[in-house]
This record gives C-alpha cells, structure tokens and sequence, in this order.
C-alpha cells in the first residue's frame, strides 16, 4: 500500500532556517531524522504553520520548501502553507488526515515538530527519537497490522499512555487512552469504515489534544494496532523521564526488553553523533 507522511511544522520566528536550528536545536534533530527515514514514504504533505505577520513572506516560505526537499523528499511532496492557530498540530491532523477522503487506500503516518520550544535535554533527544525509530524502524510490522482488520492505528509501542484524570479542556477519549507525542500510523481505509459501520461521528475539533486522543475516540480499543502494549503513565512527562519510563517498560517486557533498550540506545547514539 501506499505510505504517506503528513507533517506539521510551526515556524515561529522569521528567521533562515539554518538559524533557526541553532535557536531551536530540536528542530534540526527532527529534521535530521525526517532525513533518515524519507525513503520510506511514497508520497508526503508538509503543512508550514506561520505567524499572521511571515504568512505573506514568499522568500522565507521558499527557503523553508528548499531545505525540506533537500532532506530528500523531491518526489510526490505538497506543501500546505497556513497562518498558526491555537490548534497548530491537532488542526492539520484533522484536515490533512481525518477529513482527507484522498488518503483512501494509503497508510498514512502523521508527525510533527514536537518540542521544538521545549527545553532541550537528554530526556527530550530520546523521546522524540523514539516516535521515530519504533515507528519507522520496523515497517513489516507496521504493515502487517495496518493491513489487518482488526489494526486501525499503529502507535509506537513505548508510548500509549492512560489518563485517569483528564484534563477539563480535552475531547474526553472513550477509552481514556491518548498517543503520547501525537506521532502514528492509521489506515484510513479502515478507519473510515470502524466510523461508518459503528455509526459514530468523528470528534469536533476541541482542544489541542485532539490528535493525541482520536484513536481512542473513534475506534474501539480492541481495534488500536498497539493495544496489546498498552502501559499506563497517568501524567507523567516523558520531556523530563524518559528514561525512567523506558527502564520501567523494558523491566514489563522481561528478557525481550534488554535487547529493546538496547537497540534503541545505539539508535539515539548513532543519531546524536550524526548531529554533533
């Protein structure tokens, strides 16, 4: 099937982007590894979210175009240029994803330049290496249960997570399970079809933690491809405890996860001595 990447990028400074990686070293490491793992999608959506006042700045806009194409998506990329929203992320996953009739048929992946102006720590590096690597890394598996009836959404297994008391501001999940970091597969196809079969309505945009708890809202927990790897957090902040979280579900999965822990440190590794 047909794998496509939709990504959001908020650009909040007017600013070329090499700078704009030095201010904010995030940035380049999302770019760097959206480099590593641009052959594994046929086709890609960038959606560059500006504010009102770098809305019109065609120069700064191109700049941005040209340096995302160099990272190595030259073929079937489309670019979608819109002024910020309090929503930012969750809005484009809405329109770009949920409400995209043209992603019929295609597994799609959604992303989006997490932490960019978080604090930059040890603990931020491994996280966003992580909605990378157990996403992107093992793409027969990804297939396999995307493919499958009853897989709707592919998560990184690391990182589902519990609320047992949600926020007042958020869509309320019927699961109460939400996507930690809002990186995830899903076939729309199937997707469409749990909705329509189930005579539910997708949820309103609400909150800007639509994204990370729609999966939840819109299918059934048995059908969420990751359910098996379910592990609570209930509010612990991974920016600051990834590790901590890490250790905790590598000790769950017994000997299987030392050579998980293991693997994925030498992947952060390898990355970070890339980006030095």
């Amino acid at each position: 099937m047909v794998k496509k990447l939709v990504f959001f990028i908020y650009i909040g400074d007017y600013m070329p982007i090499d700078e704009y990686k030095v201010k904010y070293p995030t940035m380049a490491l999302h770019l760097h590894l959206l480099q590593m793992y641009a052959d594994v999608f046929d086709e890609a959506v960038f959606i560059l979210s500006l504010k009102k006042e770098l809305i019109g700045d065609k120069d700064l806009i191109a700049h941005y175009i040209r340096a995302i194409v160099d990272l190595g998506f030259y073929r079937n990329v489309k670019f979608k240029i819109e002024e910020n929203t309090n929503f930012r992320e969750c809005k484009a996953f809405k329109e770009e994803v949920v409400d995209n009739r043209e992603n019929d048929g295609k597994l799609v992946f959604f992303g989006h330049n997490k932490g960019t102006t978080n604090e930059y720590n040890e603990s931020l590096i491994r996280l966003i290496c992580s909605m990378y690597y157990f996403n992107l890394n093992f793409m027969d598996s990804v297939e396999w249960n995307l493919i499958a009836d009853e897989a709707t959404f592919y998560g990184f297994p690391l990182l589902n997570a519990e609320w047992s008391e949600p926020d007042a501001t958020c869509v309320m999940p019927l699961y109460k399970y939400f996507f930690y970091g809002t990186f995830f597969w899903t076939n729309w196809t199937v997707m469409n079809e749990i909705v329509t079969h189930k005579g539910r309505e997708y949820p309103k945009l609400a909150s800007r933690f639509y994204a990370e708890n729609f999966p939840a809202n819109v299918a059934e927990l048995k059908t969420v491809g990751t359910y098996k790897n379910i592990y609570g957090l209930s509010g612990r902040n991974l920016h600051y405890d990834f590790d901590g979280f890490l250790d905790e579900y590598c000790g769950f999965m017994g000997e299987s996860g030392k050579e998980v822990r293991k693997q994925f440190n030498e992947f952060v590794d390898r990355v970070k001595s890339l980006i030095s």
